[in-house]
């Protein structure tokens, strides 16, 4: 049986501008009951130097914060903020450029794969938005149902892991990613795309001779 190709689309850059850490703010901000709703603005209030200060410097520390202030909501109130987060903010800020890059993918018949950093609760509405057959985020971790505040990313090699379980070829399939963190996977495929990318990952672009879309400008094909 031959393996078929697939398209990798990184979500922040490439479909929708960076959101992890406002997203956190608004499901702590829904919080039911106005005591607690200002003991999470406050942790956030008092936690806002470190996070401008990881924001500078690292960026997965910064996730990590911003998942502590999520600990005590159950998994029924952070799913349905989720949802609601996605209707009211992301739904209308998808890129018309990453957008017309992942139908010209889902014509050519390659299963689409969203990855992500930010929190699944969000982006589960975009998966089946764009039906997707596949989407790798950041989870939170629950016990009992609720959120203990730690957040668990993904391994380095879901990649090829998810390729082998489903059947695709990765020197087939092409990757689309924003920046140098997205560059093991960009390295994984066989054709592998810069889109809208930071100075590290336009550098490594150019040196590796790959594809260089900014998206502000008319996608050719």
């Amino acid at each position: 049986m031959s393996l078929r190709p697939a398209a990798f689309f990184r979500v922040e850059g490439v479909l929708l501008p960076p959101h992890t850490l406002r997203c956190a703010l608004y499901l702590g901000a829904a919080t039911p009951g106005i005591p607690e709703r200002l003991a999470r603005w406050g942790g956030w209030l008092a936690s806002a130097p470190l996070a401008a200060g990881f924001a500078l410097a690292d960026r997965r520390r910064l996730r990590r914060l911003a998942g502590y202030h999520l600990r005590g909501l159950s998994r029924d109130r952070i799913e349905a903020l989720g949802t609601e987060y996605f209707d009211r903010f992301l739904a209308s800020e998808l890129h018309p450029g990453g957008l017309e890059l992942l139908k010209r993918a889902r014509a050519d018949g390659k299963a689409i794969v969203l990855c992500s950093r930010g929190l699944r609760a969000a982006l589960d509405p975009l998966c089946q938005e764009l039906q997707a057959e596949h989407l790798v985020a950041s989870e939170l971790e629950f016990r009992d149902g609720v959120a203990t505040g730690q957040i668990m990313e993904p391994d380095s090699s879901w990649a090829s892991d998810w390729a082998a379980e489903a059947g695709v070829s990765l020197p087939g399939s092409f990757g689309y990613g924003a920046d140098l963190a997205d560059l093991e996977l960009l390295e994984a495929v066989g054709y592998p795309c810069a889109v809208n990318p930071d100075l590290g990952l336009r550098r490594r672009a150019r040196a590796a001779n790959w594809p260089v879309l900014d998206l502000g400008r008319e996608v050719h094909a």
